[in-house]
């Protein structure tokens, strides 16, 4: 995962300019929480926005919704494939609905596999509040761009899309027993196998609904928050309780799920994102990849363990050596590794093939 810092640069340019390549895929469509939100939580009562500055300073329009400092993993991603970005869901009005052929993004700031994980953060879309919503997309948006409806199945067949989804379910329910019972009620095991339970199911009706290329993305390293390090009081260190004992059930049992779901999800490929790895090679070995200030936030965020940046105050001059923006979400440099890692990096962070490889893998051509 060694990529020298011209990477950023030259994705950066690449983003800022008109792709005239043919696209790798039909389409891009994307569902979880904060970390690919790009704006729709601007459209419901979310506590979690991210529209205003010091977010967005690296962005070529701002302040957007995106909760980083310029583009998320998912911009990258689409980019990469040579894809317009996906414009967020409720962005759309029901006369310009014709954005979504070429993706769309479902993503909500405190939405989780369960519905009630992210609660305290009021209005924000569930995973399965989501799939609703992609659900009208396939029965309602997508249909009058089509003359048939086997051509929107070859259309959908042929698009990648990424779920990121757990955070959620961790910090804003099991590691805030002051709002949550669950982390006394359950072990880090059960509470896991509840997690990817619901996911098993929520992926499945992705697939019933037509998706056949699904990135799934792991839990990253969330004891190495500035907010856990701060709420852990760990003295500036990872939690290894955290990383170690809450989480890693959930991450390490995921691939084995996805690999069940290859076999029983017929002409599926399920693609694996190991971010915990991938985020702990960056915590482990900053300087490897032009990193200097692992454990503290960007912005003004940090101070106190606050998860996002506060509003129109100074961020830092030296974006490009943090690994976190604010107490939570990585910035922009930290998201282009990450994704240039899973588009065309080696099965040490995406398994069992890269995004390059899933977007030219043939689907089998069957009827569900």
């Amino acid at each position: 995962m060694a990529y020298h810092l011209l990477v950023f640069h030259s994705l950066l340019s690449s983003f800022v300019k008109v792709q005239p390549q043919r696209p790798l895929a039909s389409a891009l469509y994307i569902f979880g929480d904060s970390i690919n939100d790009n704006g729709n939580n601007n459209f419901i009562a979310a506590l979690a926005k991210a529209n205003y500055p010091p977010y967005g300073i690296d962005f070529p329009s701002g302040a957007t919704g995106r909760f980083t400092n310029g583009l998320t993993t998912t911009d990258i991603i689409a980019q990469l494939l040579k894809l317009p970005l996906p414009p967020p869901y409720l962005s759309l009005s029901a006369t310009n609905t014709s954005k979504i052929l070429t993706g769309a993004n479902y993503a909500s700031g405190g939405g989780g596999i369960l519905e009630e994980s992210g609660s305290p953060l009021q209005a924000r879309l569930s995973f399965n509040q989501q799939l609703n919503l992609f659900e009208k997309t396939v029965q309602q948006d997508l249909p009058p761009l089509f003359n048939s409806s086997r051509a929107l199945q070859d259309h959908l067949a042929k698009a990648i899309f990424v779920v990121e989804f757990g955070t959620i379910d961790y910090l804003f329910n099991y590691l805030l027993p002051e709002f949550f019972n669950t982390s006394r009620d359950l072990s880090p095991p059960a509470f896991a196998r509840i997690l990817l339970q619901n996911f098993s199911q929520q992926l499945t009706m992705l697939y019933n609904l037509g998706a056949r290329k699904i990135v799934v993305m792991g839990l990253s390293a969330l004891g190495c928050t500035p907010n856990q390090i701060i709420r852990q009081g760990t003295g500036g260190s990872c939690s290894d309780v955290v990383n170690y004992q809450i989480i890693a059930p959930f991450n390490i049992q995921l691939p084995f799920l996805l690999n069940r779901l290859r076999f029983t999800l017929r002409g599926s490929i399920f693609v694996f994102e190991n971010v915990f790895r991938a985020f702990t090679s960056i915590i482990s070995n900053p300087s490897r990849y032009g990193f200097t200030i692992t454990n503290k936030a960007c912005c003004s965020a940090n101070m106190n363990g606050t998860l996002l940046c506060l509003p129109n105050l100074p961020t830092c001059t030296n974006r490009n050596q943090f690994v976190f923006y604010d107490g939570i979400h990585p910035t922009q440099n930290v998201n282009i590794l990450m994704s240039q890692a899973c588009f065309n990096g080696s099965t040490y962070v995406c398994s069992p093939i890269n995004i390059q490889q899933l977007a030219r893998a043939q689907i089998p051509n069957r009827r569900k």
